[in-house]
């Protein structure tokens, strides 16, 4: 059930942020979305990189390393955000 729900939250969120990155547009919001858009991305990214490498054996390593910086991206973005200053949006940590 949580791949369902969480995949399901990860696709209105991604939703939501390419209709409201027009909003955003010369605000300091701006990058916060660019940055969320690309963690997105990148990380299905790296999720089907593991996924496809899980029978050699590696992709259990890339599928961890993977969550683990998507997890830091996003606590990374929410303190940046809660604090009121811009992220570097094409920085990868």
């Amino acid at each position: 059930m949580y791949w369902l729900t969480g995949s399901l939250t990860r696709l209105v969120a991604i939703i939501l942020n390419y209709i409201k990155r027009g909003d955003a547009a010369g605000t300091p919001f701006e990058d916060h979305f660019t940055w969320q858009i690309r963690t997105f991305w990148w990380a299905v990214l790296g999720h089907v990189i593991g996924f496809a490498l899980i029978w050699v054996g590696i992709g259990f390593l890339i599928l961890a390393a993977v969550s683990i910086w998507t997890l830091y991206r996003i606590i990374k973005g929410w303190l940046f955000l809660y604090e009121g200053k811009p992220i570097e949006p094409r920085a990868w940590f």
